[in-house]
């Protein structure tokens, strides 16, 4: 049976401006680790309740899409040029981030577009130039159930 490598990250986003004034739930990314802690206090008399999450990878709201790339997603190139394939997916509720860290914006691109530059400078760079070349990648996003 083939192995499968499944790595689990997670980006925290900084929080939306409707979202700051809210005191019921933070998230924090513990420094130099592995692990983000969830706050919650729901009114100023409540003690806050800390549950702590540990994850393959954890990238704070200050950490750009080409650090997560870089990070995540490029280690993943040189196994594509090997013949293996590779998944990339983002997962979360509305207005977590996701196609922002896909797709990114004019000036700060998302991963996609770093992963697409990558390969094809790898294959064109390391193949002979008349070999033949195939690539195939598939994006999709699925929201309220509609591809």
């Amino acid at each position: 049976m083939e192995e499968v490598l499944v790595t689990v990250g997670v980006k925290v986003r900084a929080p939306l401006r409707d979202e700051i004034s809210l005191p019921s739930t933070r998230v924090n990314v513990v420094e130099d680790t592995t692990e983000i802690a969830i706050v919650e206090q729901h009114n100023a008399d409540d003690s806050p309740r800390e549950t702590t999450y540990q994850f393959d990878q954890v990238f704070d709201s200050d950490c750009s899409n080409q650090s997560v790339y870089m990070k995540a997603v490029d280690p993943l190139i040189s196994l594509l040029l090997t013949g293996e394939s590779a998944t990339v997916m983002t997962f979360g509720a509305r207005k977590a981030g996701k196609t922002q860290l896909l797709n990114g914006t004019d000036d700060k691109p998302g991963i996609l577009e770093y992963t697409i530059k990558a390969l094809f400078h790898a294959l064109y760079s390391d193949s002979d130039s008349d070999a033949e070349l195939s690539v195939t990648a598939v994006y999709f996003e699925v929201s309220h159930k509609t591809v």
